[in-house]
């Protein structure tokens, strides 16, 4: 066998973008397996007249799902419904997607609030996660899907 390489980084930029992009690729080819759907990237930005980035989704679709990585709005833009828009704007695009469902998880903070009240439901939790504070599992389910509808899952080669 070859002999390998192991290497943990974060600022070796090159290294990192060649990674992310091998490392993108077989996780999508997974997810095409996994979930019967490709993983796609899903960005939502707020950006001020100048075009300063003041707020933004990452997340991805894979099959019936849209998985939220981090949702941010800068602190003196908070409160103003924001956060709202952009998740409605991400919720859109994943339905036009074919999405059914959301996921995303949250620290128990005052942001948690703006998913409970657009109809996420709490599916896990992690007690004493932080300094205390509990992480929390959240999921959506979006129109036309009933709660607790469940979808076969796509068998892999062979099976």
């Amino acid at each position: 066998m070859d002999e390998l390489t192991l290497t943990v980084f974060d600022t070796d930029d090159a290294h990192r973008a060649l990674a992310l992009r091998i490392l993108g690729e077989h996780l999508n080819e997974h997810h095409r397996w996994a979930t019967g759907g490709e993983c796609r990237q899903l960005f939502v930005t707020l950006c001020d007249q100048a075009g300063k980035v003041c707020g933004g989704i990452v997340s991805c679709t894979h099959g019936l799902w849209l998985d939220v990585e981090f949702v941010w709005v800068a602190e003196l833009l908070r409160r103003r419904g924001h956060g709202s828009q952009m998740l409605a704007a991400a919720e859109a695009e994943a339905r036009a997607r074919g999405c059914r469902r959301l996921y995303l998880d949250t620290g128990a903070s005052p942001a948690a609030g703006i998913f409970l009240a657009r109809g996420y439901r709490a599916c896990g939790e992690l007690a004493d996660y932080r300094d205390g504070r509990t992480r929390y599992w959240l999921q959506k389910v979006l129109d036309g899907t009933r709660e607790g509808e469940t979808d076969a899952a796509p068998q892999g080669p062979g099976k």
